[in-house]
């Protein structure tokens, strides 16, 4: 496993990862601001304001690019999504990923639930959810033999996190 930070759009795309996971939401932030620049890029894209809220798209195995696909997780602002539900989703997408015999993984991972608007608990939640997301991915990825890369927007899998 490794950790960036960065665009997961640009990097799956340039970079020729067999599947990226991308979660999140599309509302004013730079995860917006990067699909806009990854969407024009792809036809089939071209008219798609959101994919997470566009039903052809979200929650499906799309192939953009031949040997190159991607699926969009819907976590919505300020609510996140529970440990149990990013379990099952990247347990399943995983194994998807494995029983295609694809071999390089990239996803964002999600927000936890329970931020509200105090910086403090926040990144403390933040760095809590990346601890959990690091041992699930170390775990799966004993399971199903994939080079798995986990990016953010922010430095939260690049900085040193103290355990809890």
């Amino acid at each position: 496993m490794t950790t960036r930070s960065g665009d997961i759009f640009s990097t799956a795309d340039i970079e020729k990862f067999d599947l990226a996971i991308v979660y999140g939401h599309l509302g004013y932030n730079f995860l917006r601001d990067y699909w806009n620049h990854f969407s024009i890029e792809f036809p089939i894209f071209q008219s798609v304001t959101d994919p997470f809220e566009d039903e052809r798209f979200n929650s499906r195995y799309f192939e953009y690019k031949q040997g190159q696909w991607i699926i969009f997780r819907t976590h919505y602002a300020g609510i996140g999504i529970s440990d149990a539900d990013l379990k099952r989703q990247l347990e399943t997408d995983l194994a998807w990923a494995h029983g295609m015999g694809l071999k390089t993984v990239i996803t964002n991972g999600a927000r936890n639930i329970g931020s509200i608007p105090n910086k403090v608990h926040n990144r403390l939640l933040d760095d809590s959810r990346t601890q959990f997301l690091i041992g699930l991915v170390t775990t799966l990825q004993r399971k199903y033999p994939l080079e798995i890369t986990l990016m953010s927007l922010n430095d939260v899998f690049t900085r040193r996190i103290d355990p809890a």
